[in-house]
């Protein structure tokens, strides 16, 4: 995904470069000019386009998963006591009978014990018991604040920096098109090279 926004950046910077050439030449009129310019772009948007469409197909992929890696419920869920399903579904239910079971003063000592030694299933597992013991005497329900799920920080961050690409995206497309100051392209392309470097640093979910 950041090479097509990087290749369509190349793109306007070799239109800009050939657009400069026509523009000091002064044995040429300005009908002339004008006309190579139009000519220019005619020959250089097409590709632009086809790489700022790909772009945003991808990015699309990259964004809807955003409200999943934000919900730390949804990730506990997705969390399980061994990778064997067969075993994990054993383990699951067997665990779920033991928080059912547990008064609310125990179910409290195991949830905060489960998040000491980041046991994540069992922690989304006394988290579920717990909604069913609100108006229980001593109960102060479990607190998700301070949880920290694998890779939820790192993807949350990928994904604002892939956000972050997508103006940087569009404004090349119209700096192309003559519609943007191809100045405000460069601030936008100097963006871009740091929101490239900070997608790279995290990962290949925008690859």
């Amino acid at each position: 995904m950041t090479s097509d926004c990087a290749k369509a950046q190349a793109l306007l910077a070799d239109l800009d470069a050939e657009i400069a050439k026509i523009k000091d030449d002064r044995s040429r009129s300005p009908n002339w000019i004008a006309s190579e310019i139009e000519r220019l772009r005619a020959v250089a948007i097409p590709k632009i386009a086809a790489l700022i469409r790909d772009f945003d197909d991808r990015i699309k992929i990259v964004l809807a998963s955003r409200e999943a890696w934000g919900s730390k419920q949804f990730l506990l869920s997705r969390q399980p006591f061994d990778n064997d399903p067969v075993a994990n579904a054993t383990i699951k239910i067997a665990r779920m009978a033991e928080c059912a079971a547990m008064d609310s003063g125990t179910l409290q000592l195991v949830a905060k014990n489960a998040i000491d030694e980041k046991e994540l299933a069992l922690l989304w597992t006394t988290w579920l018991a717990g909604l069913q013991r609100a108006g229980e005497p001593g109960w102060v329900g479990i607190s998700l604040a301070g949880v920290e799920l694998p890779g939820q920080s790192e993807a949350l961050a990928l994904i604002a920096a892939c956000q972050g690409l997508v103006s940087v995206a569009h404004t090349v497309f119209g700096a192309a098109n003559g519609k943007i100051d191809t100045g405000s392209a460069r601030l936008e392309a100097a963006r871009a090279q740091a929101l490239n470097r900070d997608v790279a640093a995290m990962g290949t979910l925008a690859a």
